[in-house]
């Protein structure tokens, strides 16, 4: 998508295999980023973090109200990506969630290019994402930008120093692996 709206990152996640209930229904949100280390945790590896993230393996066999506050405090969103080789970064959002708070910097819109750099809102007052408030200064908008500024500004520090981002344009593919793609259908 173009953005990091609810409506285009607020997707179903099914899992199903060992150390997964059937029919069980997480209702907190959770991100695709713990998912190799929630998959691995359910592999009985005795790992359940890779760098910033961490499993979320505890959510599907436990009661939600009995954990409390024992997931992830903060979720993370990115999307990069261009239209074509010559605009490789024509969408760059990344964003930080907190409960119903939902902090988006957007660096590069090629649909909205005056779309503000930053964007707070309240998903509970707020679904449709219409009302930013980034700019409010009541003490409680204040310190969750505070917060959520400083969470993802980390996270980015991190993927920064293992390497994670800012790789430059995409690699060219040679024939033989194009081939191979379009054979196995994903181009």
């Amino acid at each position: 998508g173009y953005s990091l709206r609810e409506s285009v990152v607020g997707v179903p996640l099914i899992l199903r295999g060992p150390g997964v209930p059937a029919g069980r229904v997480v209702e907190r949100p959770v991100q695709i980023l713990d998912l190799p280390a929630t998959l691995l945790e359910l592999a009985r590896t005795g790992m359940n973090e890779l760098g910033d993230v961490h499993s979320f393996a505890q959510l599907l066999g436990a009661n939600e109200t009995e954990l409390g506050d024992t997931t992830a405090d903060v979720l993370f969103l990115e999307n990069e990506f261009g239209e074509d080789d010559d605009d490789w970064r024509s969408f760059v959002f990344t964003g930080a969630r907190e409960g119903p708070w939902k902090l988006v910097k957007t660096e590069q819109n090629a649909y909205v290019p005056n779309a503000p750099e930053w964007a707070l809102f309240n998903l509970e007052e707020d679904p449709e994402e219409r009302i930013n408030r980034f700019a409010d200064e009541d003490e409680i908008v204040r310190d969750v930008r505070a917060r959520l500024l400083a969470r993802l500004l980390e996270h980015g520090g991190w993927l920064d120093e293992h390497g994670l981002r800012g790789h430059g344009p995409p690699v060219q593919m040679d024939a033989a692996t194009e081939a191979q793609l379009r054979a196995l259908g994903y181009l």
